[in-house]
């Protein structure tokens, strides 16, 4: 293969030219030029960059967990740890626009003010639901706004790329896993088919003459896709000026690993298959993806360095001559709008203690009643047990006749931050077990008509199905804006905001519709009941 090498690339990339994609000049705008020196508005600046640092440590200091909470999930999930990559990038896109934005009079803007008071009360609910990704956004959200207040306009619409971009900070993106491992298992299974492989494809499991492959979460390729996705906006924002060659790219940036990941699955899978399970198997296949997918991006780089476009694009202010200087630098105005930012953001976290206090004043404990024939027995197997993240759990097991039902309870106190409905979350063990199949149905819980959340999981052991669903306000549930809704009205109206996770599995050996009749037999002669205990007691 012909072309640049990638250390060529990179270095093209990160080396600022006056011809390149890192051109700090306006074409026809020699005064713009002129004032791109770092010795323009040189105390303006010092003085409004100073303010917007003060303002941005205040915020973080008042929603220092949430920020927290992002830190972490960066350093214990691997499919979000480019988020430490992400404000040290930030930074840099910045820098390399330094000189239309110094061309700039930052002019602070009070009519942000209602908006970041938005911003806040949006934080407010998603702290008071205990929804994280809500509150995680907003602290981005407000963050920029409070820049707006302070800088302006101007030097927001100048910077509009890096403030997007610096939503990547959050880490989201667990919805797309799910439809990524349907995608990667039906692509892989038509390859084989068309490899003259037999293949047959149950839910996520591909059974082949070697054995079955199950595509499990760690090969949806989610890692790769938010990877590619965060290089490719900042590629194609350094190398293209034309709007359609950075909407090519970054589709681009999509595409390509969805298929890829397509691709590796498939030729992991074949050349087992070939090999008679000696090679690409084990850590092989994670070794074997890694080296694809880096090779893949190189590539895509490689490719789109072909059409780079050469000079800068953004908007610089016009150029001001010295009367204006003196008339509009006063310094004191960045100060105030700082003050005012810091004012509105702060009322958030003061509504939110006293909510959050007179809302967790008393508990309330959902407790299971069992009737005959089904009676508490030894549990069998518990290592199906959710990976969830409670206050507390409990779990219990009932047999009847030659029939067993394991109990699995998560209670939520709403006292402590835990979150409930997360993407963390996982209805079974994923160290042991695997998920076949899932779903809802409607089955009875106290009576009443309810859907749950049934999946299918299988290990070494066999077969288990899985029932789940939530309580909110002593009503059954498995949808999870219901959840969230519960939470944070109960906690605006000063009342208990306990939830809790209910899960009930049964082992089977001809079929899940054996297990199903199990559980609801075992429902049918099942009731919970809840207590509420004051607070302390």
């Amino acid at each position: 293969m012909t072309g640049p090498t990638p250390i060529a690339i990179v270095a093209k990339v990160l080396t600022p030219t006056n011809s390149g994609p890192f051109a700090e000049q306006a074409s026809g705008s020699s005064a713009a030029a002129e004032l791109a020196a770092p010795e323009a508005f040189p105390n303006t600046w010092r003085s409004a960059g100073v303010w917007v640092i003060v303002a941005s440590a205040v915020a973080l200091a008042l929603f220092r967990e949430t920020a927290w909470l992002i830190g972490n999930t960066w350093e214990s999930s691997r499919t979000f740890s480019h988020g430490f990559l992400i404000v040290p990038i930030f930074l840099y896109l910045v820098w390399v626009r330094r000189g239309p934005l110094l061309a700039l009079r930052p002019k602070p803007s009070y009519w942000m003010l209602p908006v970041l008071a938005l911003v806040a009360g949006v934080w407010l609910v998603g702290s008071l639901g205990d929804v994280n990704v809500v509150k995680e956004f907003a602290l981005v959200a407000m963050l920029e706004a409070m820049l707006w207040v302070v800088l302006g306009t101007k030097v927001v619409r100048l910077l509009w790329f890096p403030l997007l971009f610096l939503f990547f900070a959050v880490p989201f993106g667990e919805s797309a896993i799910g439809p990524l491992q349907d995608f990667t298992a039906h692509f892989a299974v038509a390859c084989l088919k068309l490899s003259h492989v037999p293949a047959i494809l149950e839910n996520r499991t591909i059974w082949v003459p070697t054995g079955p492959w199950v595509v499990a979460e760690a090969c949806s390729g989610i890692r790769y896709l938010i990877s590619s996705l965060v290089l490719g906006l900042v590629y194609a924002s350094l190398i293209y000026r034309s709007r359609k060659r950075r909407a090519l790219f970054v589709l681009a940036s999509l595409v390509v690993p969805i298929v890829a990941n397509g691709i590796r699955a498939y030729g992991i899978i074949l050349l087992a298959y070939l090999t008679n399970d000696r090679l690409a198997v084990g850590v092989d296949h994670i070794i074997y993806g890694f080296v694809f997918f880096t090779g893949l991006q190189l590539l895509l780089f490689s490719v789109g360095l072909r059409w780079r476009e050469a000079g800068w694009t953004e908007p610089v202010g016009r150029a001001e001559n010295t009367a204006e200087r003196m008339a509009k630098g006063r310094r004191g105005r960045f100060a105030a709008a700082a003050l005012c930012a810091m004012v509105v953001i702060g009322v958030a976290p003061a509504a939110h203690a006293y909510l959050w206090k007179r809302a967790t004043q008393a508990s309330s404990q959902p407790i299971l009643m069992v009737n005959a024939p089904w009676r508490t027995t030894v549990p069998y197997d518990q290592g199906w047990t959710p990976k969830l993240h409670p206050s507390s759990e409990s779990t219990s097991s009932y047999a009847s006749a030659d029939h067993m039902v394991d109990v699995y309870l998560a209670n939520y106190s709403g006292g402590d931050g835990v979150e409930l409905v997360s993407g963390y979350n996982q209805f079974s063990n994923p160290k042991a077990w695997s998920e076949v199949s899932g779903g809802y149905r409607k089955v009875t819980i106290n009576q009443r008509s309810t859907r749950v959340r049934w999946d299918v999981i299988q290990a070494a052991a066999g077969q288990r199905l899985v029932w789940t669903w939530y309580w909110a306000g002593e009503k059954p549930t498995s949808e999870a804006t219901e959840v969230k809704l519960a939470q944070t009205k109960a906690r605006l109206l000063g009342r208990p905001a306990t939830l809790a996770v209910m899960t009930i599995s049964s082992g089977f050996l001809r079929g899940p519709s054996e297990a199903a009749d199990q559980l609801q037999d075992f429902l049918n002669h099942s009731q919970i009941v809840f207590t509420s205990t004051p607070a302390g007691k």
